[in-house]
C-alpha cells in the first residue's frame, strides 16, 4: 500500500515537470536602437503559485539593469529591463536570458539581438588653402553602410559639380580621418561640401565650407576665349623658376613650362586641347595667379 503510494507520488511529479513545456520566455525588445532600450522578459502560460530567478549570460556590447531579479504571479510574470549598449554606438548588441524556476530543475531560456541603425556621423569638416591648393579634412565618429564620400565644389554657393570622391569604410564605431586636395581652385571664393551616399543610394550633405583666393593681376589674359593661341601678360618680371600650369576642370594637367627669369609675356599655344574651359595657374616664387579660359 504505501508502494502504491509512492508510485503514484512519483508519477505525479513527471506530471508537473513535463507540463513545463508549455511554458516559455518571450523578450520583447526594439530591432534597432539609438541608446538605451527596455527589453521586456514574460513567461506565459506558468503553473500557478511559481516562481522564478531571472538572470542573464553572454551579454554582447551591453549592460543590463537591474541584473537578475524574481518573476512571481498567479498568471504570467512579465519584468523590464534596461538595456544599455557599451560602447553607446555599437553596431550590434545581445544576450541570453535564463529563468530558473526556484525549487526545480526547469530553465526557460530567451535570447535577444538588437542592431544599432547608426548615421554617418561627421564630427569636423574643414577646408583651408595650402600653396595655392584647397585642402578638404573631415572626421567621422561613426559610420554605417557607408560606400562613398563625394566631394562636390561650386564658385557661387548654389550649383555644386563632383570634383572628387573617397571610398567609406562600411560600419565602423571608431574615428576615422578623411582628406581631398582641390589642386585647382578658382579665383574668388570656391565653395565645398561632402555628398554622403551609402550603398543602398541614400545620401546626406555636410554643412558647406568656403576658401577664399584673391584674384592676383600678375597674370592677364587676352583673350580669354581662343581656338589658336592666348597671349599672357606678366605685371612685373617672373622670377627664375616661374611655372605654369594649365589643367582641365575635372583636375587633370594638360600641360607645364617653366618660363625664363625676367619673363613679361608668354604665348601659350592651345590649338592642339580640346575644346572646353581650362584653368592657368601660374606660380612665381610665393605668389600663386589662377586665370581661366576656354578653347574655341
Amino acid at each position: 500500500m504505501k508502494k502504491g503510494i509512492f508510485l503514484l507520488s512519483f508519477f505525479w511529479l513527471i506530471g508537473i515537470t513535463t507540463s513545463f513545456s508549455q511554458e516559455f520566455l518571450q523578450l520583447t525588445y526594439p530591432s534597432d536602437y539609438s541608446g538605451p532600450f527596455t527589453l521586456e522578459a514574460k513567461i506565459v502560460n506558468p503553473p500557478a503559485g511559481a516562481r522564478y530567478g531571472v538572470s542573464f549570460n553572454t551579454l554582447i556590447n551591453c549592460t543590463v539593469s537591474p541584473i537578475g531579479g524574481s518573476l512571481q504571479s498567479t498568471n504570467s510574470w512579465t519584468r523590464n529591463f534596461t538595456v544599455t549598449p557599451a560602447p553607446a554606438n555599437a553596431p550590434n548588441v545581445s544576450g541570453n536570458v535564463t529563468a530558473d524556476r526556484v525549487g526545480s530543475s526547469a530553465d526557460l531560456f530567451g535570447a535577444f539581438n538588437a542592431s544599432s541603425i547608426l548615421p554617418v556621423e561627421l564630427s569636423a569638416f574643414s577646408a583651408h588653402s595650402e600653396a595655392g591648393k584647397v585642402i578638404l579634412s573631415w572626421l567621422t565618429v561613426s559610420e554605417s553602410n557607408n560606400e562613398m564620400f563625394y566631394i562636390e565644389h561650386s564658385v557661387d554657393g548654389d550649383r555644386f559639380e563632383t570634383i572628387g570622391k573617397v571610398l567609406g569604410a562600411g560600419t565602423s564605431i571608431r574615428e576615422r580621418e578623411y582628406s581631398f586636395e582641390h589642386k585647382i581652385p578658382e579665383p574668388g571664393i570656391n565653395y565645398y561640401r561632402l555628398r554622403q551616399v551609402d550603398f543602398d543610394g541614400t545620401s546626406q550633405f555636410s554643412e558647406i565650407e568656403s576658401v577664399q583666393f584673391n584674384k592676383n593681376r600678375r597674370l592677364q589674359l587676352q583673350p580669354t576665349a581662343a581656338d589658336i593661341s592666348t597671349e599672357l601678360s606678366f605685371s612685373e618680371e617672373l622670377p627664375e623658376g616661374a611655372l605654369l600650369e594649365v589643367f582641365s576642370l575635372s583636375g587633370q594637367k594638360i600641360s607645364e613650362a617653366v618660363l625664363e627669369k625676367g619673363t613679361t609675356s608668354y604665348i601659350l599655344d592651345v590649338h592642339n586641347f580640346p575644346a572646353g574651359q581650362y584653368l592657368l595657374r601660374l606660380t612665381a616664387g610665393a605668389d600663386i595667379s589662377v586665370e581661366r579660359f576656354q578653347k574655341m
